[in-house]
């Protein structure tokens, strides 16, 4: 292999062969990902290919990149490196996602977009020495490692703030101890804060002193809205304009796909939502929770708790999280189309605790919830070093020492 820089092609580096087409009524019980144009999608009891693999989706979802640490089986919408070629594979994976507009680009289908192989092979490209390729994938796997340990760090305290207020909230632990005459576990100014005895309902058992309110009655219901997408004026980078994709990455909501400029926000003024507002689909995709962690807008298929006391803000989302059974049978269950209205969304009844116990419940949260900001904060901010770095080292814009200069100024 060269120790240089060199122009060649992507067919002289590395071959690409179809994936082969299975079923999921033909997957057998195993252990091998079975790699589509959309991920893996199941699993089998054999493979196509051995690890390390690179797969690209070549049917479907033109353009995806995947790379898999373990043998696979390469479905028939993808491509996969049949041969590295003495290439290093995991900056073939980095290679292929900085031209992953160029693969997309190759589309050769109708309807249904398709990747050919044979358009791909002959592209034209520079091409970086083994020891550099080792380089180049360890400082942008080393960002990509940073950035996936934050996301589970922020899956493992979002986990602790729901299972804190199942606790407390729906299984009720703390109440059920001291009826019982056992300690709750809990600091003793928390802990006075439960009753120690239950008391029947039109709910059930519920603790002595709660009561269950309406949405209506935790505060003031706003339903979205998308301003006109024939006025691209109206389209910015003002306001976070919130859809349910963004309410699938955490209900710690700190950015978004889309956003609004001042004039599209002056378009529907009335429909901001002040930091704190408690965001739930209610539309197609149910019971997807936000807190704004800042003033934002949302579309129509969001519906926006406004809280009365803004400390009742992570309360009341968990609670719908908790509810999210409820929400689906009141929007048409398994109907093909959810929509619960904002009329049966204000009826839906929240079991309230005691104010004051409301808010002990929010510090413990709110704490969870700050670090989970700082998280995705870096997040946010790994991932811009990372698209930067990306297309600038495959391309060799950028060398080696100057890429570990900025991973420095991340501190990496």
């Amino acid at each position: 292999m060269s120790s240089a820089w060199i122009n060649t092609t992507i067919g002289e580096q590395i071959q690409l062969q179809r994936g082969v087409d299975i079923t999921k009524r033909d997957f057998k019980q195993g252990t091998i990902p079975v790699v589509s144009s959309g991920g893996i999608g199941g699993f089998h009891d054999a493979f196509t290919g051995v690890a390390p693999g690179v797969i690209l989706g070549r049917k479907g979802l033109v353009g995806s990149v995947y790379y898999l640490p373990t043998d696979y089986w390469a479905h028939d919408t993808t491509l996969w490196v049949k041969d590295f070629k003495g290439n290093y594979p995991k900056y073939i994976y980095y290679f292929f996602q900085s031209m992953s507009g160029t693969l997309k680009g190759l589309d050769v289908g109708s309807a249904n977009p398709t990747l050919n192989r044979n358009h791909v092979h002959p592209i034209e490209t520079r091409w970086a020495p083994v020891a550099e390729q080792k380089a180049i994938a360890h400082i942008l796997g080393t960002l990509d490692d940073k950035i996936e340990l934050n996301r589970k760090t922020n899956e493992t305290l979002e986990a602790m703030a729901k299972a804190l207020f199942k606790s407390w909230f729906v299984d009720f632990d703390p109440v059920r101890a001291k009826a019982e005459g056992r300690p709750t576990g809990l600091p003793a100014e928390i802990s006075d804060l439960f009753p120690d005895s239950f008391e029947d309902s039109e709910l059930g058992e519920i603790p002595s002193g709660w009561e269950p309110r309406t949405i209506r009655e935790w505060g003031r219901t706003e339903c979205g809205k998308t301003p006109s997408t024939n006025n691209q004026e109206f389209y910015g980078n003002d306001y976070m304009f919130v859809t349910i994709p963004d309410l699938h990455n955490g209900f710690h909501i700190i950015s978004s796909g889309k956003q609004l400029s001042e004039l599209g926000a002056d378009s529907q003024r009335k429909k901001l939502l002040p930091s704190g507002s408690v965001m739930v689909s209610c539309i197609a995709t149910p019971g997807l929770v936000g807190v704004a962690k800042e003033a934002c807008f949302t579309n129509q298929q969001i519906n926006s708790i406004i809280p009365n006391k803004m400390e009742a803000s992570w309360f009341l989302a968990l609670a719908m999280i908790e509810n999210r059974d409820l929400l689906l049978s009141l929007g048409g269950g398994g109907s093909v189309f959810f929509n619960l209205s904002k009329g049966r969304f204000d009826e839906i009844e929240i079991l309230a605790p005691s104010e004051d116990l409301i808010s002990a419940f929010s510090g413990v949260v709110s704490d969870l919830m700050d670090r989970c900001f700082a998280t995705k904060q870096e997040i946010i901010a790994l991932t811009n070093v990372r698209d930067t770095l990306l297309p600038k080292l495959i391309s060799g814009e950028i060398r080696i020492p100057d890429a570990e200069k900025m991973l420095e100024e991340v501190d990496i």
